[in-house]
């Protein structure tokens, strides 16, 4: 949920902007809901929706991480394009020509000629606007909200994200069970007019949001220089880690959907549920992470997560009735909440305001290159007479699995926490803590043994 804590919102009543930024959070609380709806209508169907149209693994492999890393390209000019436009005006043009391309989107069954070469370009063009708004939207938020809450506000946020996803999911996977024994691409049609109905709806509240005026600046941090320090950058440290853990994801992730389908022959409502565990696991246990995040900082909330991710696909190997599927999901959603929650609150503590949309821009795209590489080794790895069980995917489930292992070992343990040090002062009589927010705004907290907090901070110029 997007909130305004009261302790903050005592502090800023006196501020002249107080007033337009609390109209500007409601307006973006409505927006993510929404958006969140938009999402459970399509997101976890347009795998299934390819398979209608009988596409390959390979296939799926592409339509997976080619829209993701072609996207991310974007971002490297998403600096340049926001000292000519203004945030707000992206945000609405990029939103708008979003919602139509749904409209091509399900007309692409009734073409007979590369239909689902047409479908992905289709999806590469709705990925590319995502991946511009994305950078400009967190840098937004980075402005309204202080750094030591931002643990709980984007905790808050995901928990309602995960509850209207997993109701327009829900609802998604109701209409296309209703059409699987008739036409199944009427059902698909259906649940994605729902979404371009519902990401236009968007840029109404969007237009609700005051936004501070961008001064244009040139870029920092000059990409080959930022590639070329990578190893010896905490921050780079921390991108080299997300992107091999996203590649060694990417080997098995695509194929998911195609196992539940194709292989286990459940039915839309079926694998409706299942996807679902995740959504559910997310917004319930949520919380849980942000608060943790606040006290203990991220980074070792990252690494406990991804330490324990890599069971998950390989417990897929053992599992087929539909309950163990569903909870091995929702433990799976519930380690990957912590894991993104953590991920995206250390992007935030490591980067300053004025170099937050230049290295988010990075980051996505070594991230997005990293889910293509490990895409497309994952079609080199089906070419090969590897399996397990007498199934190729298991393989894939394996192998992903167990370089997950070697992806946190060997990149993971090499983060520093950039966030949270917590000491302790004072005898047993006179309990004290003292919170350090070592961020562009510091931020001292003293908590005395009774639970006071007293608060001081230093911005840097």
């Amino acid at each position: 949920m997007i909130y305004i804590n009261k302790s903050i919102e005592s502090k800023c009543t006196k501020l002249p902007l107080y007033k337009k930024i609390s109209k500007s959070l409601d307006s973006c609380r409505k927006e993510t809901a929404v958006n969140a709806l938009m999402t459970g209508f399509s997101s976890s169907y347009i795998t299934p929706f390819a398979l209608a149209m009988d596409a390959s693994a390979g296939f799926i492999s592409i339509l997976f991480s080619l829209p993701e890393f072609l996207g991310s390209l974007i971002q490297l000019f998403t600096l340049r394009i926001i000292n000519i436009f203004s945030r707000k005006k992206i945000l609405l043009a990029s939103v708008v020509v979003e919602s139509f391309l749904w409209l091509p989107i399900v007309l692409t069954p009734f073409i007979d000629y590369n239909r689902l070469y047409l479908l992905l370009l289709l999806i590469v063009l709705q990925y590319s606007l995502r991946f511009l708004q994305e950078p400009i939207y967190n840098s937004i938020l980075g402005d309204w909200i202080p750094a030591n809450q931002r643990g709980m506000f984007f905790g808050r946020r995901q928990k309602i994200i995960g509850i209207l996803t997993s109701a327009g999911a829900f609802i998604a996977g109701f209409i296309l069970n209703s059409f699987s024994n008739v036409n199944k691409i009427s059902g698909f049609v259906i649940i994605f007019i729902i979404s371009m109905v519902l990401r236009f709806i968007s840029t109404k509240y969007i237009g609700g949001f005051y936004i501070q005026k961008y001064v244009p600046t040139k870029r920092s941090i000059p990409f080959y220089s930022f590639i070329k320090n990578i190893k010896h950058d905490n921050f780079g440290n921390f991108v080299l880690y997300i992107s091999f853990f996203k590649l060694c994801v990417a080997i098995a992730s695509p194929f998911f959907a195609v196992y539940m389908l194709e292989h286990l022959r459940l039915s839309y409502m079926e694998f409706t549920l299942v996807t679902l565990a995740s959504i559910i696991a997310r917004f319930l246990l949520i919380d849980f992470w942000g608060k943790l995040i606040d006290k203990q900082g991220s980074r070792s909330i990252l690494i406990l997560s991804g330490l324990f991710i890599p069971i998950i696909p390989i417990a897929w190997i053992f599992f087929r009735q539909v309950f163990a599927l569903f909870m091995l999901q929702f433990i799976s959603g519930f380690l990957w909440a912590g894991f993104d929650l953590a991920s995206s609150s250390y992007l935030f503590d490591s980067t300053s305001r004025k170099d937050r949309i230049t290295l988010n821009s990075y980051h996505n795209f070594i991230r997005s290159l990293g889910t293509f590489s490990g895409a497309l080794l994952s079609i080199v790895l089906l070419r090969l007479p590897l399996q397990l069980y007498q199934n190729k995917l298991l393989f894939l489930f394996f192998v992903s699995g167990a370089l997950r292992f070697i992806a946190t070992f060997i990149f993971g343990l090499k983060i520093r926490e950039a966030r949270l040090i917590e000491v302790k002062v004072g005898g047993d009589t006179n309990k004290q803590h003292i919170n350090i927010y070592p961020s562009p705004e510091v931020m001292f907290q003293l908590v005395d043994k009774k639970g006071r907090i007293k608060t001081a901070s230093y911005k840097r110029n």
